[in-house]
């Protein structure tokens, strides 16, 4: 799991990496925090259709 964790982050720097790039080639540098914002928000959507779509776990009684 360390090293899953760890692709993760390298795979987000890498990311943030390109678009930041992109950003800066294609508009101006008062738009990356538009852009950076967008990040967050589609990872917000994602925990929240996540919840949505689970079903609760029955736990056993002790």
């Amino acid at each position: 799991m360390l090293s899953l964790n760890a692709s993760a982050l390298y795979l987000g720097v890498a990311l943030g990496a390109v678009v930041g790039g992109a950003v800066l080639r294609y508009g101006a540098p008062a738009d990356l925090g538009l852009v950076a914002a967008i990040f967050p928000i589609i990872g917000l959507g994602i925990v929240v259709a996540g919840r949505r779509a689970a079903r609760p776990v029955e736990m056993p009684a002790e």
